[in-house]
């Protein structure tokens, strides 16, 4: 009978959790083929991903990313109607979840979260944000001062991109 420790079965549980897709970085690699090795794989990628976190490197390979030019609209001979899709090597998506994990809970035990992050968190959403403002801007108008606000729409920020370079 197999038995795992809790850095292989972290890694399993992560592998688990990964959407299964035949799409690959340039390592070939998808994450059918990581279900099928996760036992294999599960300590020797619980070893490196713990060193990783102990030394703060992060594996040049696991940076190199695969882009798709995906067609959005209009005239398909443009490059500037195409959306680039990054495939990332699924190795590099078990650190990324795995880091994402360990900080998640690591943050709000040790009161490192500030209470205004409403982003990415559980039970935590745009509406909140949005009652939090409004509180805020109301607060600040009743007490005739002028509430700070700054909005950005980022919707069209790729489209700056200087295809030239």
């Amino acid at each position: 009978m197999l038995t795992f420790d809790s850095g292989s079965k972290e890694i399993i549980n992560t592998i688990n959790s990964l959407k299964l897709k035949r799409n690959c970085g340039h390592d070939n690699v998808n994450t059918l083929l990581l279900k099928q090795i996760q036992f294999v794989i599960s300590l020797p990628l619980s070893i490196a991903v713990n060193e990783s976190m102990e030394t703060s490197v992060f594996p040049s390979k696991l940076k190199i990313v695969k882009v798709i030019p995906i067609y959005k609209s209009k005239d398909k001979q443009s490059f500037t109607n195409y959306r680039p899709i990054s495939l990332l090597p699924s190795i590099s998506k078990i650190y990324e979840k795995i880091v994402h994990n360990r900080l998640y809970n690591y943050m709000p035990i040790n009161s490192l979260m500030n209470k205004n992050q409403y982003g990415f968190r559980k039970s935590h959403s745009t509406i909140n944000a949005v009652s939090k403002f409004t509180d805020d801007t109301l607060l600040a108008l009743e007490s005739s001062n002028y509430p700070p606000s700054v909005f950005l729409d980022l919707s069209n920020a790729f489209d700056t991109i200087n295809h030239n370079l």
